[in-house]
């Protein structure tokens, strides 16, 4: 029986390696005096950037969702903006999931010149495999 516990670890400690594997990479071929380095790519640069941007708009948008809050108003204008807050959240969640997306697959994709609809179906089967993977995990208890 898989316990939540080990599953959360062992993601944890896979995510961490993975990081250091990168960080390892980049340093290495920082040091080596390369053409031009990963952290000088397009991709990357954009989604920074896209993040960022996004990012400030939703403070913008948290800013003044919370000088409404906090004013006198009545009982369904505070949900509206309780509402419009789990919304923005949302948003930040799912657009930094994309962009997490992008930096992972899509410079692996841009690297070793993976067609798109390859590493669309691959992308499919992997995340086919995480949702009945937690399936189980649910379903055993």
């Amino acid at each position: 029986m898989v316990e939540l516990r080990e599953v959360v670890i062992t993601s944890l400690l896979v995510g961490l390696f993975v990081i250091a594997l990168i960080s390892f990479g980049t340093t290495l071929s920082g040091n080596n005096n390369p053409n031009s380095t990963i952290l000088q790519d397009p991709v990357i640069n954009q989604n920074f950037w896209e993040l960022q941007e996004e990012l400030n708009k939703t403070q913008a948008v948290a800013e003044g969702q919370r000088e409404g809050f906090f004013s006198d108003i009545l009982i369904l204008e505070q949900v509206e903006v309780v509402l419009r807050g789990i919304h923005s959240i949302t948003k930040v969640f799912t657009g930094t999931l994309k962009n997490m997306y992008q930096l992972t697959f899509g410079i692996i994709s841009v690297t070793l010149g993976i067609p798109g609809i390859v590493m669309n179906v691959f992308l499919a089967i992997i995340t086919i495999s995480i949702i009945f993977l937690a399936w189980r995990i649910l379903k055993s208890g």
